[in-house]
């Protein structure tokens, strides 16, 4: 967590930074999968081993490491302020044979927070079959998703591994909730 405003060198250690810093590094986890990131992480040690080290070294170890840009990544989740705020509803459409979700971020977005990119699951699951777990990448204000499902799902989890520092409002009928 970037923070170049304080008064005392002990003010960066507040109980704000090691909380969030541990869901950024969770996250960035998510985002690159175990293997990438635990390569990642072997590489960034293994480079920086008895230096002192800045946010960009870290950034730079986990992209040469990768292949990957993640510049998006840094800047919103540690350069920016905030978290994202998703309002998450789901429908069945019962002769396209389709669940669509939709999601809006209803954080308000300014110079400190931005409109936040990050990937989500989405778990569905109906009658006896084990439930889908599919991943989509969100990025704007509200977006829809789509995904087959030939009988109304019984249960509909918006990110159910709890990965994204967020908050989150899912409202739910009965029948879903005592499934």
């Amino acid at each position: 967590i970037v923070s170049f405003r304080y008064t005392s060198p002990m003010d960066v250690f507040d109980r704000h930074a090691y909380p969030k810093g541990g869901r950024v590094l969770h996250m960035l986890r998510h985002e690159l999968g175990d293997e990438q990131f635990w390569r990642a992480i072997r590489g960034y040690v293994g480079v920086n081993q008895f230096r002192t080290v800045e946010t960009a070294d870290f950034r730079i170890a986990i992209e040469e490491s990768t292949g990957q840009g993640l510049n998006w990544f840094f800047d919103q989740w540690l350069h920016k302020g905030g978290h994202p705020e998703f309002n998450v509803a789901w429908v069945h459409d019962s002769v396209g044979k389709k669940v669509l979700v939709s999601v809006k971020q209803t954080q308000k977005v300014d110079d400190v927070t931005p409109l936040f990119r990050t990937s989500a699951e989405i778990e569905i699951a109906a009658g006896s079959s084990p439930p889908t777990i599919r991943r989509v990448i969100l990025s704007k204000a509200e977006e829809t998703q789509h995904f087959d499902a030939p009988e109304r799902p019984t249960r509909v989890v918006f990110h159910p591994r709890d990965w994204i520092l967020k908050k989150l409002t899912f409202e739910k009928g009965n029948s879903e909730l005592l499934d």
